[in-house]
């Protein structure tokens, strides 16, 4: 496997983490915080990457290979933020799933869905 050149990553995105606060009346919010800003690369459809990642393939919409590696990125608790500059449509992915490729730990993939929101 080719380790993947800055050129590679040209999406700008935007990793976000839900957090959630309980009031006093003991309600809970839901708000979606900014994690980090970072380079990444979204390849849409299934690729041979995500099926070997069987048990998440079933779910998976895009691979969004980021340029570096985050620590603290878990599915179900973190989306990908994107605004296409072409069109400024914002996209949204959930995290499915995460690889770290060759375990070299300076690199993530992001298995994820596209979602409305």
């Amino acid at each position: 496997m080719r380790k993947p050149g800055a050129g590679d990553f040209h999406n700008r995105v935007v990793i976000e983490q839900d957090t959630i606060t309980t009031a006093a009346s003991g309600a809970k919010t839901h708000t979606w915080t900014t994690l980090a800003t970072v380079w990444a690369s979204i390849e849409p459809g299934i690729s041979r990457e995500i099926n070997q990642a069987r048990q998440i393939a079933a779910e998976a919409t895009a691979l969004i290979k980021l340029r570096r590696y985050l620590a603290g990125i878990t599915a179900g608790t973190t989306r990908v933020k994107y605004v296409d500059p072409k069109d400024s449509r914002t996209r949204y992915f959930d995290v499915k799933g995460t690889m770290n490729p060759g375990e070299w730990r300076d690199q993530l993939w992001l298995v994820a869905q596209e979602t409305n929101q």
